[in-house]
């Protein structure tokens, strides 16, 4: 989907930049943001808390720390830029399918 929005926004002329910003927002929408929230909260409790108790019961909290909000504000500009650098909406679109296709076949190999 964000390969396709990506391909669809330079297609139609927009700026790199805001056709990258298109395809993160289709990509968050389409997931419901589940990747964006589990890294949050990973953050949060992995450098929020002293103890694994701790460190657990700050990753069930469903309210965003500072360090998930400085990790999503990474992730997201990171993501952006890499999408916007890369110029040709054949190479994005290649580019997006061929992370998640890598991504879920590293999750089924769990």
């Amino acid at each position: 989907i964000a390969g396709g929005v990506m391909w669809a926004a330079l297609a139609l002329g927009l700026s790199p930049l805001v056709a990258g910003g298109l395809a993160l927002g289709a990509q968050a929408m389409a997931t419901g943001a589940l990747h964006e929230d589990g890294l949050a909260d990973i953050c949060d409790g992995f450098w929020g808390g002293a103890t694994r108790e701790r460190r657990l019961q700050i990753m069930r909290d469903s309210r965003i720390g500072t360090y998930g909000a400085c990790a999503l504000i990474l992730s997201f500009g990171l993501r952006w830029s890499a999408l916007a650098a890369v110029g040709s909406p054949w190479a994005v679109a290649l580019a997006l399918c061929s992370a998640h296709a890598a991504a879920r076949a590293c999750w089924l190999r769990r």
